[in-house]
């Protein structure tokens, strides 16, 4: 929102940025440190405060009033409970919460059931629907524009702009933005992004009646500064690090950025040159310069959290923000007017579902593009993201021009393509075994060669099991997927499997009957995800046995006559010469007496223990019969279930079993011979 150039200069508040930034970073700082270590830290930032004061006549000042904020931080994180909202409040903010339902109930009214989910999250933050929409959803997040359905400061000044055509004057803009501004943060949940782009927004719709413009960076840390002083906590949410990063970027980064692109077009005469509309000309380089000023300081922190980071953001954002703002617009339009008319409701919903239509189709073809997702696991890659952001900064540090940044561009590219030839030339031997850590779940790769093979993919963890399974085999130069082998159908086993469908080349699935026990609504989107990506099907009914790189998968159909959908899961023994594996999925004791009743199992080296380590699988006939060396258990760490139950370890240590757990290793790779 433009502010009116009749006002005087500001006098910048820069000492609240200060402390705003002091106060965040004690918060930080006490927030991954023990506890015990907490006054250290208290006294090393005061120390360095006075020590800048005594040294530093022109830093003086901000060091006495970083100091201040260091204490307030401290003492407010330490001393002070988080804020509660009173009896009055609560009421307030239930009113809300009703209103936000009868809107979210008004979408899904009035736009398809494949699009519902889609404008719930980006209207009013309600995101669930649409991350069961695992094609979709992934889609966003390897095309690096996940972030249009997370409610956040873009969507915050999409709502501005949309009032300030209904608001004309400036007066009007000020009395109609601030109670629809307090009354978004509301329906959309308080979420710590919306409140922090709030704020900012309110600062600079309120300058004027100090007679003031707003300044950027004061905004930014003073709206952090009043978040934390609520709830200090906050500070370590993913989602307020990346809005408070990108949203300092975009401050900082993307308008020297712009003004170095229009500098370069006017010196070089670029458009008269190719004959480029000026309008054309802006909107591209400002819509590269936001993207760029928010992913700079994001993308470190987004492979940290997420394990990848999307090289093909800047175009996917430049091809779909525009999109964004219709979709924004018209889904908030439609569920208002859905609410009174139904019919008018659904008409602008059809025209909102057509840029909607563009950002989804956008996004599945660029994630799709090789190499447009890289994952930071493999260690190749991970130098080449430190190689990166070290050039450019020494590039900045130098002050290099525009017409010189190719030079470190090029440099870039050519460092990852370096590193994607030594990710490719990489030997890789024969069979391994691994149980990709996925908290309370299953994944396991298979090994051998160039064959890649997974079995199950579920879990609790954070990332997904999707997630840490596709950055394994990235890492290890595995792609594409041969098999996907899903023991049963259980989400522990199966519930991120449409995304890793949606990740990775996957060329067959191998699934029990799908109607043994039951059907329901995860076993549906595993079998319309495979059709959608047109991979093959097999249902085991009988023993099969299938060549695997230099091994043997031998697949056992499932064998249980109870009630239990664990009882109808596959079993699979994997074969390399003398040397043998056994991973049974969720079987119970009384299966497991039936497959060896009914199979001719070898001695084995290697048990993925059934049921996470339950006291009611991995049986003591089991044990005796294929006397395992190793047992691997794929767990969650201080889970409900009780997993490993200590019968099963005990009943491993008897059997002299050397048990290996993920919840305590994480990633455990077991190499056959």
């Amino acid at each position: 929102m433009q502010i009116e150039n009749t006002l005087p200069e500001a006098r910048v508040a820069r000492p609240l940025a200060v402390t705003g930034a002091s106060f965040a970073a004690v918060c930080l700082l006490l927030s991954y440190i023990p506890e015990k270590y907490a006054v250290t830290v208290i006294a090393v930032c005061l120390a360095f405060c006075a020590a800048t004061a005594v040294f530093s006549a022109r830093w003086r000042f901000h060091a006495v009033i970083a100091a201040c904020a260091f204490s307030l931080g401290a003492v407010r994180f330490l001393g002070l409970p988080a804020w509660t909202p009173g009896e009055l409040t609560t009421r307030v903010i239930g009113v809300f919460e009703r209103f936000a339902a009868r809107l979210a109930d008004s979408i899904d009214a009035a736009f398809p059931a494949r699009l519902a989910p889609f404008f719930r999250a980006i209207t009013i933050g309600d995101a669930d629907a649409l991350r069961r929409d695992a094609a979709v959803y992934t889609a966003l997040g390897m095309s690096g524009v996940a972030h249009i359905v997370a409610v956040s400061g873009m969507h915050v000044s999409f709502l501005i702009s949309m009032l300030s055509y209904v608001a004309r004057t400036k007066w009007a803009r000020i009395a109609v933005s601030i109670p629809v501004l307090l009354a978004f943060m509301a329906v959309t949940g308080f979420s710590s992004s919306v409140c922090r782009a709030a704020i900012m927004q309110l600062f600079v719709i309120t300058a004027p009646l100090a007679r003031r413009r707003g300044d950027s960076v004061t905004s930014v840390f003073t709206a952090l500064l009043l978040l934390l002083s609520f709830d200090p906590g906050l500070i370590t949410q993913i989602g307020l690090q990346l809005s408070f990063l990108s949203t300092l970027g975009i401050v900082i980064i993307s308008p020297r950025m712009q003004k170095a692109l229009r500098e370069y077009s006017e010196t070089r005469r670029v458009l008269r040159k190719r004959g480029i509309p000026r309008t054309v000309y802006d909107f591209v380089t400002a819509s590269f310069s936001t993207t760029v000023g928010a992913l700079v300081p994001t993308m470190p922190l987004i492979a940290y959290y997420f394990g990848y980071v999307s090289l093909l953001a800047p175009i996917t954002n430049l091809v779909t923000l525009w999109a964004a703002a219709l979709c924004f617009c018209g889904g908030l339009i439609t569920g208002l007017a859905g609410l009174a008319f139904m019919l008018p409701a659904r008409l602008i919903a059809w025209l909102a579902s057509l840029p909607a239509d563009w950002i989804i189709i956008a996004a599945k073809l660029i994630s799709r593009v090789p190499f447009g997702t890289l994952y930071i696991s493999n260690m190749y890659i991970l130098a080449w993201l430190v190689y990166t952001y070290a050039v450019f900064a020494v590039f900045i540090l130098q002050r290099g021009t525009l017409k010189k940044v190719l030079y470190p561009v090029c440099g870039c590219a050519v460092a990852l393509g370096l590193a994607l030839l030594l990710t490719a030339a990489t030997p890789r031997g024969g069979l391994t075994v691994t149980a990709i850590d996925v908290g309370q779940g299953q994944s396991v790769v298979l090994s051998d060669g160039a064959a890649t093979a997974v079995v199950d993919c579920g879990g609790t963890g954070f990332p997904s099991a999707a997630v840490r399974t596709a950055e394994y085999i990235q890492a290890q130069t595995a792609p594409p997927i041969e098999l996907l082998i899903l023991t049963h159908f259980h989400s522990d086993h199966a519930g991120s499997v449409p995304e890793l469908l949606a990740r990775e080349t996957v060329k067959t699935l191998i699934i029990p009957d799908p109607d043994l026990g039951g059907r329901d609504e995860l076993t549906d989107a595993v079998l319309d995800a495979a059709a959608e990506h047109g991979i093959g099907i097999v249902t085991v009914t009988e023993t099969m046995t299938l060549d695997f790189g230099g091994s043997r998968l031998t697949i056992f159909p499932p064998f249980g006559d109870g009630s239990d959908e664990n009882e109808f899961g596959l079993t699979i023994l994997v074969t390399s010469g003398e040397w043998d594996a056994l991973i049974t999925g969720d079987m119970r004791e009384e299966t497991e007496l039936l497959l060896l009743e009914r199979t001719e199992l070898p001695d084995i080296e290697l048990l993925v223990a059934g049921h996470h380590g339950s006291k009611y699988s991995n049986s003591n006939d089991l044990l005796e019969v294929t006397r395992p060396e190793t047992a691997l258990i794929s767990v969650g760490s201080r889970n409900t279930y009780g997993h490993p139950a200590e019968e099963t370890l005990e009943r491993m240590r008897r059997h002299g079993v050397t048990v290996y757990r993920t919840d305590i290793m994480g990633n455990i790779t077991i190499k056959a011979g």
